[in-house]
């Protein structure tokens, strides 16, 4: 079956280099690990669509091109830094994708072209030969989507530009929250960054693909019609022969509320 089983594709930084990482999609609870000792455990897969069951999942198992060696070598901050992306990436997607399209739901406004542009932002990093103006586009174009759509949704006009100040303003003249400044910052540029690909660095790209991610989390769910789906995360200890290890592990959920 060509189906791509996933809520999206990320990006995370490790060393100077920038990494495809995979958000696989499930139901449930379980825990997401990224340690060196326990690189060798790898995730239980019983409970990928099972919402009453448990499971683990090893992250380094979701970032393309890890080899065995290379796991060994990463510092704390390092594994921290890729669950922190993780978790990122997790919301993010989860929650725009609960405002796509179904056979028996429509789509909120946009939508669906503000997830495809993130999933391009995120390739246009990780590809060969990455493009570093057309990943921040695809990113600003995202942004830009989720905020028209918010706008649209609650009676406010839905503006042509590309500037994001104005067009979150318009969002929060229609009832939206305003975001942290620094997001509109990192994410925002000008058209002909899609002429210029050398104009935009990596680190720029990668803050822009983050800033869109951490946007569509705060906004999807603020957005109609919901699919009823629930992401969360919280961040937690692990211990290793009764050792509390540097290296955080994180609880990921993802469900629908009981019924009452």
């Amino acid at each position: 079956m060509q189906v791509d089983w996933s809520f999206g594709n990320t990006a995370v930084e490790i060393r100077h280099d920038v990494y495809a990482m995979k958000l696989g999609f499930f139901f449930g609870t379980g825990i997401v690990y990224c340690d060196p000792m326990l690189s060798g455990i790898p995730s239980s897969r019983k409970a990928s669509f099972n919402p009453h069951a448990a499971f683990r999942s090893n992250l380094f198992e979701k970032i393309d091109g890890l080899t065995p060696d290379f796991i060994k070598s990463f510092t704390s901050e390092e594994c921290n830094r890729m669950l922190k992306a993780y978790a990122r990436g997790f919301l993010g997607f989860s929650r725009m994708k609960d405002i796509q399209a179904t056979p028996d739901r429509p789509g909120a406004p946009f939508s669906k072209e503000a997830l495809d542009d993130l999933n391009q932002s995120a390739a246009h990093l990780t590809a060969p030969k990455p493009n570093y103006g057309l990943s921040k586009w695809s990113s600003l174009q995202a942004a830009e989507k989720m905020l028209k759509s918010y706008a649209v949704q609650n009676g406010g006009k839905l503006l042509k530009t590309h500037d994001l100040t104005r067009v979150e303003k318009e969002a929060v003249k229609a009832g939206l929250a305003p975001s942290t400044a620094s997001l509109l910052w990192d994410i925002q540029c000008a058209p002909e960054v899609r002429y210029a690909a050398d104009s935009v660095t990596k680190d720029e790209a990668l803050r822009a693909h983050y800033a869109g991610l951490t946007l569509g989390s705060h906004i999807a769910p603020r957005l109609k019609p919901q699919s009823g789906g629930i992401s969360d995360v919280k961040f937690g200890t692990c211990e290793i022969a009764r050792q509390t290890r540097p290296i955080r592990a994180l609880m990921v959920m993802r469900g629908k509320p009981p019924r009452v």
